[in-house]
């Protein structure tokens, strides 16, 4: 179909205008639609009205091809038969050997020749060229016919076929080679057009038009968007394609091989001719008007259409249009009779074939003004051009207003804190497009989403709340408990649209906490795939890839006929794909847990910033186990909270001295290493020494010097038992008579890590001072044994505990009943489910110190894995290998789905006649009744609710 450009339609249509004001009564003044003012159902009956209009030129056109009332009768009986009905034109081309000529050709120049005798000329011979040729002589013949006919093939039998017309022409063609110009023999491919579709919108005993639009029917959208307008359209776009090649062949196949016709082929154009198919409407007289409903104080005519007796008018100057152009073609053009293949019957047919294309044309530009003036009332409405952004912001703005307060969309953006008198640690947020751009992190609004809460907010509800795991390795699983949060986000999704989520993570300066990323595995289970440990004003974003699956009723449609098996396996993959659509998030807080950890009371490192920092160092990088840090006493005994943190700094302190310890010595080992391979490394090499002199000062006297025999110098020397830095200072003092004998390799040092050994743990406890508390030390202290038998049953009672409590809140089986609630309720089949899953690259905005400038970096997935086992390590520690119950963590599960539009925005409501605020509601209310499991009249407000029982009835049923 043809673009729809305005200024050359209206140039168009403005020529016409001039003849049609000719046509009319003077005191007529029939204008553009866009012009006068008329209700929406005109816009049908224009649609209709241009329409008739087009079908009716066409059969004019078909009039001129040579179709009379007669066979255009019986040609309506065929279809009133339920018989496929094709316009046709076929021809035959044949070139056959007329003769050979042989003729003289003299040639133009000529050639002189003198003979002097002495000064003068005595003889002179003029010659010239002449050349022998031959001619060839070539009869090009043609025979064409256009036909109407029914059935597939044509019968050739005078019952089933009407000649429209048919020509037979020849022209002799000269060529100066024995080469045919031509195929000796052509049956051209036929041209053909079913048309069965325009004649069935005549009637077939009055010729009367029965062509309208069935306004009723499910599938009429818009004046221009129905079955009937389609229809026709479909069938212009045939004619139109058939006009084109009939055109092509005459003017580029058989018209140069009459190449000497002396005839003005320019001139075969449709120009003068009037096209009928105008959209015009026109203000009736003033007793004719009505009042419009909205507003009394306006006019609205009655009926702006051109009438019958106008259309006839139009139709009328058609015909004589046609004709008037046809006349003059015949004065400049053989006659029909004439054996030529150039004549006025050739000429008729490609010009009434341009004009019968520029109906088709002019139909489809008139229709398509009708959808454009639909869009520029809209935008004069509206003030702009909505775009899918700007619908997603109505939308957060229509549930506002819809939902009741406590049910409304809320932005995804949480503080880490422990609670509401506490300084949050952090930010974690969901958010929709930015991210860190030019250095600095551009803030993006949160996406909005459906929350249901549940928790241990209360006592009463800690026995309705179920703990959920999850697993380190294969050894250790973790359980937690805290807040959690069922988020379901539901976007609209027009042609184009780039959706970009992010998850981000911003920690204050000093403070830290964990986040995971993964998948609800079951109600009791989270799967966790990525880690990291956010702190110290880091910004972490991590970008989400989305996938979106099939909606309930796709599925069901695409497995239809499909064997049993294969729909087994459809179903199983399905279901494996509605477990992904679960993206969970769980931030765990970490000075709670080290207080836990550590047998300290709740705010004790509240305010311990290095203390924090060294246990998290000491966690992280050395992977010290807790009991080795935490507090020793009783529980029971009652020690001031600063008691319990010195001594847990005492505890830290000897760790860290102990490390220290350990890297000092790791150093001068290596440096004696390095010494060894190169002793004369740090300064000028000796002079030669002579094996004599060796020998002599190896049996010189030991000197004793610092507690150190002086001889054990040399023995040690290089190796690790001694130092080599006094052999360096002596040598110069030392002469040897042979050369020295080589030195045997040093016996390999002790591995020294970082990582104290089960011997220096112990040589450490035995070291770290006991607490100091007034009273009997003996009842009040504890062995360290005994305090993690004690953690053991508490551990074990927390389990038996956390066994009694009921499962209130399956997450996993949540997306399966939004699946049977969107295939029951959705008639459109829209939703389509999202499975969220982090993209292959992270950004990082950190500080490296404290007064130092943030840096930008990428996690790969090298980077990834080693952030998340920095973080699994640090859970391990807080949680003492999964025997220490987890407590303030935050859970976060996010179910994703996107309502698609076929079309954009603008497209949808003007094309779709669908008004996408309804449609997306309607999912928005399924979604919130499933997550939070109440009824639509419960969640809505009540001044809604007979807007919306209107337009989603269904969502007011009880589904069985």
């Amino acid at each position: 179909m043809n673009t729809f450009d305005e200024a050359i339609f209206r140039n168009q249509v403005d020529k016409s205008l001039v003849r049609v004001r000719q046509i009319l009564d003077t005191n007529r003044h029939p204008q553009y639609a866009t012009d006068i003012n008329h209700h929406y159902d005109d816009k049908y009956n224009l649609s209709e009205f241009l329409t008739k209009m087009a079908l009716s030129g066409i059969l004019n056109c078909l009039n001129y091809y040579g179709l009379s009332a007669q066979q255009l009768k019986a040609i309506l009986q065929w279809v009133a038969e339920n018989k496929a009905v094709t316009l046709r034109f076929k021809s035959h081309e044949s070139c056959a050997f007329l003769k050979e000529i042989e003729k003289s050709v003299e040639s133009k120049q000529q050639h002189v020749t003198e003979i002097k005798v002495g000064n003068r000329t005595a003889v002179q011979e003029t010659s010239k060229t002449i050349t022998k040729i031959k001619e060839y002589f070539w009869r090009f013949e043609v025979n064409y016919e256009l036909i109407v006919f029914y059935g597939a093939e044509d019968q050739m039998t005078d019952p089933a076929r009407v000649i429209l017309g048919r020509k037979s022409g020849f022209h002799e063609v000269k060529t100066s080679t024995n080469t045919p110009p031509y195929q000796e023999k052509v049956a051209c491919p036929p041209i053909d057009v079913d048309i069965t579709w325009l004649l069935s919108t005549f009637d077939s005993c009055n010729l009367e038009q029965i062509f309208g639009i069935q306004r009723n029917d499910p599938l009429c959208r818009t004046p221009r968007r129905n079955p009937q307008v389609e229809a026709a359209l479909l069938q212009f776009q045939h004619i139109q394609i058939w006009c084109e090649k009939l055109i092509t062949y005459f003017t580029c196949r058989l018209f140069p091989v009459q190449s000497d016709h002396n005839l003005h082929l320019t001139g075969l154009t449709d120009d003068g001719i009037l096209v009928p198919v105008l959209p015009l409407f026109e203000y009736k007289s003033a007793e004719n008007q009505v009042t419009v409903t909205d507003r009394e104080d306006e006019l609205a005519p009655m009926s702006v259409l051109l009438d019958g007796s106008d259309a006839n008018a139009l139709l009328q100057e058609q015909r004589r249009s046609m004709q008037e152009r046809i006349d003059t073609l015949t004065s400049c053009f053989p006659e029909a009779s004439h054996p030529s293949l150039i004549t006025i019957l050739e000429a008729r047919l490609v010009c009434l074939s341009r004009h019968l294309h520029s109906v088709c044309v002019q139909y489809e530009m008139c229709v398509s003004f009708i959808e454009d003036m639909l869009r520029k009332q809209l935008m004069a409405a509206i003030g702009r051009e909505v775009t899918s952004t700007d619908f997603s912001a109505y939308m957060r703005f229509h549930s506002h207003r819809l939902f009741k307060e406590q049910y409304r969309p809320q932005p995804f953006c949480y503080s880490v804190r422990r609670t509401a008198q506490h300084s949050p640690e952090g930010v974690v947020s969901i958010e929709q497009g930015g991210g860190i751009q030019g250095g600095s992190a551009s803030l993006q609004d949160p996406i909005h989403t459906l929350v249901h809460r549940n928790g241990y907010e209360e006592k009463e509800n800690e026995s309705e709340v179920c703990d959920i795991t999850f697993s380190l390795s294969a050894a250790t699983t973790v359980t937690f408990r805290g807040e959690r949060f069922l988020h379901a986000w539901l976007t609209p999704r027009f042609p184009g649209d780039m959706t970009e989520l992010r998850v981000c993570c911003r920690a204050k300066q000093f403070s830290s906490f964990i986040v995971l990323l993964g998948r609800i595995g079951s109600a009791t289970e989270f799967i966790p795939k990525y880690g990291l440990i956010v702190q110290n004003q880091d910004d972490i974003q991590i970008p989400l890839d989305l996938e979106y699956i099939p909606s309930p009723k796709e599925f069901a449609e695409a497995i239809q006929s499909l064997s049993p098996e294969q729909q087994r396996f459809a179903r199983a993959y399905r279901s494996m794909q509605l477990e992904s659509t679960m993206f969970a998030m769980c931030v765990i807080q970490i000075k709670p847990q080290l207080e836990a950890v550590l047998n300290l009371p709740e705010d004790s490192l509240t305010k311990e910033i290095r203390l924090t920092q060294d246990l998290m160092s000491l966690f992280i990088e050395y992977q010290i186990p807790s009991d080795l840090l935490s507090y020793n006493g009783r529980e029971e005994l009652e020690m001031k909270t600063e008691e319990r943190v010195n001594q847990v700094k005492r505890h830290v302190q000897a760790m860290l001295d102990l490390i220290e310890e350990a890297k000092k010595k790791e150093i001068k080992e290596k440096k004696q290493q390095a010494q060894y391979q190169d002793p004369f490394a740090d300064g000028e090499p000796p002079p030669r020494m002579l094996a004599t002199q060796v020998q002599a000062f190896s049996a010189a006297p030991k000197m004793r010097g610092g507690g150190r025999e002086f001889g054990a110098v040399l023995t040690g020397f290089g190796g690790f038992g001694g130092a080599a830095e006094p052999v360096a200072r002596c040598a110069p003092r030392m002469r040897a008579a042979s050369p020295v004998r080589a030195v045997p390799p040093p016996p390999p040092p002790d591995p020294c890590l970082l990582t104290p050994s089960q011997d220096t743990l112990s040589d450490l406890q035995s070291a770290v001072p006991p607490p100091a508390s007034p009273g009997d030390t003996s009842t009040r202290d504890m062995s360290l044994q005994e305090a993690n038998t004690a953690n053991t049953l508490t551990s074990l009672e927390d389990s038996v505990v956390a066994s009694k409590r009921k499962i209130t809140v399956s997450y996993s089986k949540i997306p399966g009943e939004l699946d049977t609630c969107f295939s029951t309720l959705d008639p459109t089949a829209a939703v389509r489910p999202c499975i969220f899953s982090p993209s292959a690259m992270w950004t990082k905005r950190a500080r490296t110190a404290l007064l130092s400038s943030p840096t930008t970096s990428s996690l790969y997935k090298d980077e990834q894995r080693r952030e998340k086992e920095k973080a699994f390590d640090l859970i391990d520690a807080l949680s003492r290998s999964g025997g220490l119950v987890l407590h303030h963590v935050t859970l976060h599960v996010l179910l994703g789905a996107g309502h698609s539009f076929e079309k954009s925005i603008i497209e949808t409501v003007l094309q779709e006649n669908i008004n996408p605020i309804e449609r997306v509601e309607r999912s928005l209310l399924i979604t919130s009744s499933v997550i939070h499991c109440k009824p639509v009249t419960d969640l809505i407000r009540t001044d809604h609710i007979s807007r919306v029982q209107q337009f989603s009835s269904m969502l007011f049923t009880p589904i069985e």
